[in-house]
C-alpha cells in the first residue's frame, strides 16, 4: 500500500464530501451528479488499495474525519430537516405529531406564525396537511433535538448530527465484531466507513435508515452468538426505525430454520 496514494484518496474523499454538503443545493444537478460520480470513483479506489489488515487507530480516523467534518453542513439536499424540527418541537410544546397536522395546528394557534423563525419553517414543510409518518423512536430523537435547539433550526440539525455520529459509532463497532466472527479482514469495514451514501444521504441530509442499520448489524451479531432474545430485540428496533428492514426476516429464518 503506498500511503501517499492513500493520503491524497482521503483528501479528494474529504473535498467532495465538503463541496456537495456545504455548496451544493437539491437543485444542482450536475454539481450533484459530480460530486456522487467522485466520491463514488475515490471511494472504489480507496476500497481495492486498503487491502492488508488496518490498525484500528486508522480505521476509527477515517470515521471520525468523513463524519466530523459534515457536521455543521445544514442539510439542503432535503427538506425533511422542516418537518423533523416540527415535529419535535410541537411535541415539546405538548402537541402530538401523530394527532394534529401542521396545518390544523396552525389553525388552532396561529399565534405560533407570529415567531419569524416557525413562520420560516412553516413554509418550508412539504406535506403541513399530513400526519407525521415518522415512528416514535424517532420523535423521541427530535424531542431530544428541539429540546436543546429550542427554534435554533441550524442548531437542530447539528444535535441531530452528533446523535447519528453517536448511533454510528456503535455500528462500527458491532460490523468489526461480526467481522471477526466470520474471520474477515477489519478492511472490509471501509465498505461501510467510507460509502458515499452513508456519509451523504444520512449523516449529511440525515435520513433515518441509520435506525434500521443500527438494528440489522447488532441483531445479525447476536444471532450468531445465539443470543436469540437480543437479536430480536435489536431486529424490532430496526423494524420500528422503518418498516423496510422487515423484508430481511425470511432471509434470517432460512438461514437458522
Amino acid at each position: 500500500m503506498k500511503i501517499w496514494r492513500i493520503v491524497i484518496g482521503i483528501l479528494l474523499l474529504l473535498c467532495f464530501e465538503i463541496h456537495l454538503l456545504y455548496f451544493v443545493k437539491q437543485s444542482d444537478f450536475f454539481a450533484l451528479l459530480l460530486d456522487y460520480t467522485g466520491l463514488f470513483i475515490v471511494y472504489c479506489f480507496l476500497f481495492y488499495s486498503c487491502k492488508e489488515k488496518l490498525s484500528n487507530k486508522f480505521i476509527f480516523s477515517l470515521f471520525s474525519a468523513t463524519r466530523v467534518v459534515g457536521l455543521f453542513a445544514f442539510p439542503m439536499l432535503s427538506d425533511d430537516i422542516y418537518r423533523f424540527w416540527w415535529d419535535g418541537y410541537f411535541n415539546f410544546q405538548g402537541f402530538n405529531p401523530f394527532q394534529y397536522k401542521p396545518n390544523e395546528l396552525i389553525a388552532l394557534h396561529p399565534e405560533y406564525l407570529q415567531d419569524a423563525s416557525i413562520k420560516s419553517i412553516y413554509s418550508h414543510l412539504n406535506s403541513p396537511e399530513y400526519y407525521s409518518v415518522y415512528p416514535a423512536i424517532c420523535q423521541f430523537l427530535f424531542l431530544i433535538a428541539a429540546k436543546i435547539s429550542s427554534t435554533n433550526l441550524a442548531l437542530f440539525a447539528i444535535v441531530l448530527k452528533v446523535i447519528f455520529i453517536a448511533i454510528d459509532f456503535i455500528i462500527v463497532i458491532y460490523l468489526k465484531k461480526l467481522l471477526e466472527t466470520f474471520n474477515k479482514s477489519n478492511h472490509s469495514s471501509l465498505f461501510y466507513i467510507l460509502n458515499p451514501l452513508i456519509l451523504i444521504e444520512i449523516h449529511g441530509n440525515l435520513h433515518f435508515e441509520i435506525l434500521i442499520l443500527l438494528g440489522l448489524c447488532l441483531s445479525l451479531y447476536f444471532l450468531f452468538q445465539n443470543s436469540f432474545f437480543k437479536s430480536g430485540i435489536w431486529f424490532g428496533v430496526s423494524i420500528i426505525g422503518k418498516l423496510t428492514s422487515g423484508i430481511f426476516a425470511p432471509l434470517i429464518l432460512h438461514l437458522f430454520i
